[in-house]
């Protein structure tokens, strides 16, 4: 992390802190595993304007400080060499009214996959609930609620890196976990071209769903996986919460039937006297304050 000093001549909006031009530029050798996968680094947030070369290749640029992007290795490293890639990031012009931050200040990670697998931000799930919703306890809404039934809506994108060569066949599988019990799988065979992608649809019926609901947020886990070559080339863990919305121009919005108020307030991206590169644990205090307000 690059701490600033305050200045009197940095202006107030940005909280007298600098917003410099910065440089970054990091040294790496690939484990020789990535070998023949496909290769990224992904960075949760960089504030912004941001150029990205490795080895000496522009791969990338990306505008905005506050939505993560994807940059592709694989095609300008090497596992057998020393890698270096560098970051030139331009945060002097502001996009808001308070100190939006300089340079990295979120997660990088270096990802590798199969260069046959589910797509980055490509598992979408949705549930229609259906009977009658009932409470655990009348008396103790953090019991939880549940309903007759639930049908889970899920789909993947299956990505093939590949540039040559025929259609790649596989299975992609969805397994709907409670806790660490199995309730339901479907799969479905697909073809995906090379540099396409295919997306598998599947429904999961659910008997006895427990609901997602503000004093019982119940969460299932639901997990993906690509079958090929023989065995799974890919597998992917989503977080599924099942619960019945509704709106209504004359009661507003409801949730599992209960009409709530919205409450919250706004929430901007730096933490006043830390600045933008802060612990996640800060990020849950936040969230837990929200929850707090009701």
């Amino acid at each position: 992390m690059v701490g600033g000093s305050y200045d009197q001549e940095a202006g107030e909006e940005n909280g007298y802190l600098p917003t410099d031009v910065a440089w970054y530029r990091k040294h790496f050798t690939l484990p020789d595993d990535f070998e023949g996968k496909a290769i990224w680094i992904s960075f949760d947030g960089v504030f912004r304007a941001t150029y990205v070369w490795l080895n000496g290749e522009p791969l990338a640029y990306h505008d905005s400080g506050y939505t993560s992007f994807l940059v592709r290795l694989d095609n300008a490293s090497s596992v057998a060499q020393d890698n270096v890639v560098a970051l030139r990031t331009q945060p002097d012009e502001a996009k808001g009214w308070s100190y939006e931050g300089a340079g990295l200040y979120r997660h990088v990670r270096l990802v590798a996959t199969s260069r046959l697998h589910v797509a980055f931000g490509g598992v979408y799930c949705t549930s229609n609930i259906t009977g009658t919703i009932q409470a655990h306890d009348d008396n103790d809404p953090t019991k939880g609620l549940y309903a007759d039934t639930a049908s889970v809506l899920v789909s993947a994108e299956i990505a093939n890196e590949e540039t040559s060569g025929g259609a790649a066949d596989v299975t992609v599988e969805f397994r709907l976990y409670n806790g660490d019990m199995l309730l339901v799988s479907e799969s479905a065979s697909i073809s995906v071209d090379p540099g396409q992608v295919t997306v598998s649809n599947s429904t999961l019926d659910v008997t006895k769903p427990e609901l997602w609901s503000l004093p019982r947020p119940y969460l299932y886990r639901l997990e993906t996986l690509v079958f090929g070559f023989g065995g799974v080339i890919d597998s992917v863990n989503t977080t599924v919460g099942m619960r019945l919305t509704h709106w209504d121009p004359n009661r507003g919005y409801s949730l599992n039937n209960v009409r709530v108020l919205w409450r919250g307030f706004s929430s901007i991206n730096n933490f006043a006297g830390v600045g933008t590169g802060i612990p996640d644990r800060l990020q849950l205090f936040r969230v837990q304050m929200l929850r707090s307000v009701g």
